[in-house]
């Protein structure tokens, strides 16, 4: 092989390798962005006083006024958190 041609290969590898420590980088910041989004989101669970209401439109999910988050939403992490707090109860009681 000529000198340019691995020249161009060696570049090559050296971008794909950028790429993938970038990749994981990535991915690193959307596990933590998802977890901080979920602990705020819990908290607004616990502290609002949810008033929900709907756009316009056919099928329009119901959404808090307050907090703007979904009342499905609002269900899930309501469950989530109270399924934490009872683990947290029986693991403290034992």
């Amino acid at each position: 092989m000529s000198d340019e041609i691995m020249k161009l290969v060696a570049q090559r590898k050296q971008l794909d390798e950028t790429f993938r420590r970038k990749e994981k980088d990535l991915e690193q910041h959307r596990l933590n962005w998802s977890s901080a989004c979920k602990k705020i989101e819990l908290k607004l669970v616990e502290l609002c006083e949810h008033d929900y209401t709907r756009e316009n439109y056919a099928y329009a999910p119901l959404y808090c006024r307050h907090c703007l988050l979904e009342k499905e939403q609002v269900w899930r992490l309501s469950r989530i958190s109270s399924i934490h707090v009872t683990k947290t109860h029986k693991t403290a009681s034992n």
